[in-house]
């Protein structure tokens, strides 16, 4: 998870921080219960506050998540357990949001030191409120009612957004990173990867009545060395848009860069239809790089999938096909 998601879940645990202790200071106030059981909430919406008003001067820093829990945990926390009553208050449902906002927003050697604390803390209280139940005061039971009726759903909402908010960037992250693995970014056609993933899938099935079509453009390296490699990304981008123009109709058709200047097109379109839509690709290509390196031609090698027994064997044969058609060109 980058610096700007954790940012932005941080200052939704630092907005739960502060309404629920408005929320509780209100409660508290209705029930009438003594006015030194609000000092734990000002402080924590003192402090969240403050946070949420800092992060927006100065740059995120995972110390900062860090310290703040660190306080939470190894301060606020005991105050909090005994003066809300001990375990008879909402210790076990704040306990568990924390552990859930320290899963998200913070890692490594930090994290590790946090959940430390907070175990320690949590089992020593509990140990405190067994032997000493004393030393832990009692309040009226419609304060306790009140605020968990507040409280808890106010922490089930920003535990879902916090949760949510992450889930959201997994999938967004995700769903990049197959792109980048199956689709080439330059002419947004299969990469290598994604077409061998559909071919190997459905070679013997789906695919049987495909005719695959090798495309090499020929003598491409002479615009990279006259011309330069921006320009031959503009010809193979071009040449990508092309492709799609005359395949794309077709959503079972499936376009490929296989790498360099070498495409691949899987065909369902009938033999005559598939010369017909060769043919324009050409005088499309043709024309365009005409302008810019006037010996580029391409070259062609197809082989119906039903003749060969295996995605090699289908490679292979449109490999020489293409290389046959490349020399039969140099002795012209």
């Amino acid at each position: 998870m980058n610096s700007d998601m954790k940012r932005l879940l941080f200052r939704h645990i630092l907005f739960a921080g502060m309404l629920i202790s408005i929320s509780a200071i209100l409660v508290n106030l209705f029930t009438k219960m003594p006015l030194q059981i609000n000092i734990k909430w000002v402080i924590l919406l003192l402090l969240t506050a403050s946070l949420q008003f800092l992060g927006r001067k100065f740059p995120y820093s995972e110390i900062i998540p860090f310290l703040f829990f660190l306080v939470i945990i190894v301060f606020y926390m005991p105050y909090a357990f005994i003066s809300a009553g001990g375990s008879r208050g909402d210790f076990l449902a704040y306990t568990f949001f924390i552990l859930i906002a320290l899963g998200y927003v913070t890692k490594g050697v930090y994290q590790k030191i946090l959940f430390a604390a907070l175990i320690i803390v949590f089992i020593l209280l509990y140990v405190f409120d067994f032997v000493h139940p004393e030393m832990i005061p009692t309040y009226n039971p419609a304060s306790h009612f009140y605020n968990r009726l507040i409280q808890v759903p106010i922490l089930l909402i920003i535990s879902y957004l916090i949760i949510k908010t992450f889930t959201d960037a997994y999938d967004e992250s995700n769903d990049r990173l197959y792109y980048y693995a199956n689709y080439d970014v330059l002419t947004g056609l299969l990469s290598r990867w994604g077409f061998s993933e559909h071919i190997s899938k459905g070679f013997n099935t789906v695919y049987q009545d495909g005719i695959l079509l090798l495309i090499d453009i020929d003598n491409f390296k002479l615009i990279n060395d006259r011309r330069g490699h921006k320009v031959g990304d503009e010809v193979i981008k071009r040449f990508g848009e092309i492709l799609q123009g005359y395949f794309g109709g077709n959503k079972k058709n499936l376009l490929c860069r296989w790498g360099g200047d070498e495409f691949i097109v899987l065909s369902f379109d009938s033999e005559k239809e598939l010369d017909k839509l060769m043919e324009g690709v050409s005088r499309e290509f043709l024309d365009y790089i005409s302008n810019i390196e006037p010996l580029v031609d391409i070259s062609i090698g197809s082989v119906h999938i039903k003749n060969c027994r295996s995605v090699d064997d289908l490679l292979t044969l449109a490999d020489q096909f293409m290389y046959n058609q490349k020399r039969a060109k140099r002795k012209i």
